[in-house]
């Protein structure tokens, strides 16, 4: 599938923030090359229900968005244990 695709490209353009990949596709190469070239990267972890929103999910309306947000924030509590949110140390 991939060579079919190849096949069709017309052009190919990457761009990279730090060092590039190595050829040899290793990470453990690339992590030698980092400190060459570092970057920093920042990120953030934010809950699943941020995504439904009307920029995610276009002509979607209000009242259905937040039905499914308020499914998947019940759905855990559907398999896991009554004090699972809350263990025993």
């Amino acid at each position: 599938m991939e060579s079919a695709f190849g096949g069709n490209l017309s052009s190919y353009k990457a761009i990279y923030v730090g060092s590039h990949p190595p050829s040899n596709g290793r990470w453990e190469s690339w992590l030698s090359f980092t400190s060459e070239s570092p970057y920093p990267i920042r990120y953030s972890l934010k809950p699943l229900t941020e995504l439904l929103d009307s920029d995610h999910f276009k002509g979607s309306d209000e009242a259905t968005l937040n039905a499914k947000k308020a499914r998947l924030v019940s759905f855990p509590f559907q398999f896991l244990p009554r004090d699972a949110m809350h263990p025993r140390y």
